[in-house]
């Protein structure tokens, strides 16, 4: 899932639930950070396998005869990747910690982030702990925050994606 929140204050979404089934997704559900605040922006959902959408066109098969190509699919196209993540320090809150982690990246016209590896939880040392990222325009960085009672400061170089999404 790919989400460009819109600019002004920095949107925080910490959980995301999916309803369907596998082969049956039919939509989802974002929180935010702060439970009285409202999430806003663009979002768009990829699969990693082309789907067949052309009434004409190309198509590639795969030797097992599934579909790798569809010249009518729109295609996903990666535009940053990084794991390089700076520890900026943490925040008491009235239920825990928030702990932050930036990395320097200005969202681009268009670009999106993937936020499938911050809807799993950060690593801490106590029990829970969620995961959120946000986006600073002002500032031009993506913020990755652990909200639990503790976490540790190196967060195993989590992944950040940014794509666009070509029709």
């Amino acid at each position: 899932m790919f989400i460009r929140p819109d600019q002004g204050v920095i949107q925080v979404p910490i959980s995301v639930w999916f309803t369907g089934g596998p082969g049956n997704w039919t939509g989802f559900t974002m929180k935010a950070s702060n439970v009285t605040a409202t999430l806003s922006g663009q979002y768009f959902v990829a699969a990693w396998a082309s789907m067949g959408t052309a009434a004409y066109g190309m198509r590639l098969w795969g030797a097992g005869g599934e579909l790798v190509y569809d010249s009518g699919a729109p295609a996903v196209v990666v535009t940053f990747a990084a794991g390089n993540w700076t520890y900026l320090g943490d925040e008491v809150l009235t239920v825990g910690r928030r702990y932050i982690w930036s990395i320097s990246k200005l969202l681009g016209s268009g670009e999106y982030i993937s936020i499938n590896p911050f809807a799993m939880n950060c690593h801490n040392g106590a029990s829970g702990g969620g995961c959120a990222i946000g986006v600073d325009y002002a500032n031009s960085r993506i913020l990755m925050y652990s909200l639990a009672t503790t976490a540790w400061t190196n967060q195993g170089h989590r992944p950040f994606l940014c794509a666009k999404l070509l029709a």
